[in-house]
């Protein structure tokens, strides 16, 4: 009877241990997509608070400009560097002595944790995900250089001379060198103000301000969700620099891409997932339905081309 009374005491034999682990890992397998899924969801709602955030801030910040949307250098800190002497650290610099930067009115900068200037999802792509590589932002800018991952609507801060605009355009020309959209009479766009006031944007609640995005201000020649966009060389943001590709399996060695639209499902052959977007009407949402739609729209000649252009400028 004592015998008996062991043996039933006894633990799980092999067999129904396995059973066990099999059906956890089962359980496991399952419950996986939902938890990061959700993990996701939760990132792009903290990216879409750090986008409202952004917008107020621009905002605030054009009220006590007359009216004007943000500059190109927005981004800027909101102190100058010292120890820096090259040319692009002399312009940041000029941009902080004219009141650029945002961060007066955001109380974030890109050396504090959690700044809402970083998606917490754009993390993923590490240190890389600016591709910028010039004495400035090794320098003086090299943590905003990995943490900064929203662009500003170009069409409403600089002229380009394609007279693709937003507001109103601005003065017509070659620009920095012919490499960049115009930045104005003494680089006023880039330094100061935006080309546009705010009140002169046409359809607000329809026209992005700022969006995710790895550089600061979003260029249609470094941008596109339909496209790949990588760049060519070690430095430099000139429109030349930039090819657009239809799938990342055809980006060379050592081509960088430019990193936009990573939330949710991305797709493995562009690396596209969908945008969190703020308009100028103060709104922030993810990016409209059929955004990426590959088919050209009809009328008004050859422009605008495809549905996300809408979005972001209006042509002639």
């Amino acid at each position: 009877m004592e015998k008996d009374e062991k043996q039933s005491k006894s633990g799980f034999t092999l067999v129904e241990l396995l059973v066990v682990i099999s059906i956890i890992a089962i359980l496991l397998a399952v419950l996986m997509p939902s938890l990061s899924k959700a993990r996701e969801q939760a990132r792009s709602t903290v990216c879409k608070s750090h986008i409202k955030q952004l917008t107020l801030a621009a905002s605030l910040w054009s009220e006590d400009h007359d009216g004007y949307v943000v500059a190109g250098m927005w981004y800027v800190p909101a102190k100058s560097f010292s120890n820096d002497t090259s040319a692009e650290a002399d312009l940041a610099n000029k941009a902080i002595q004219k009141g650029t930067s945002l961060e007066k009115y955001t109380a974030s900068n890109e050396s504090m944790g959690n700044s809402l200037y970083s998606c917490p999802t754009a993390t993923k792509f590490g240190k890389d995900l600016f591709y910028i590589t010039t004495s400035y932002y090794a320098n003086a800018g090299a943590n905003r250089i990995a943490t900064t991952s929203y662009g500003v609507n170009s069409f409403a801060v600089m002229y380009d001379g394609d007279d693709k605009y937003l507001g109103i355009r601005g003065t017509t020309g070659t620009g920095n060198g012919g490499t960049y959209e115009d930045w104005g009479p003494d680089d006023t766009y880039m330094l100061e103000h935006g080309k546009s006031k705010v009140l002169q944007i046409q359809g607000p609640s329809t026209k992005v301000y700022f969006s995710d995005f790895s550089y600061m201000q979003i260029y249609d020649w470094m941008y596109s969700p339909i496209k790949v966009y990588y760049q060519l060389g070690a430095s430099g943001i000139g429109q030349r620099n930039y090819v657009p590709i239809e799938s990342l399996a055809l980006v060379p060695a050592g081509g960088k891409v430019v990193q936009s639209r990573w939330h949710g499902t991305v797709n493995k052959k562009t690396g596209y997932g969908y945008s969190n977007m703020g308009w100028f009407d103060g709104s922030v949402s993810r990016e409209p339905e059929g955004f990426g739609n590959s088919t050209r729209l009809s009328g008004g000649g050859s422009s605008p081309r495809y549905a996300w252009q809408q979005y972001f400028y209006v042509t002639k």
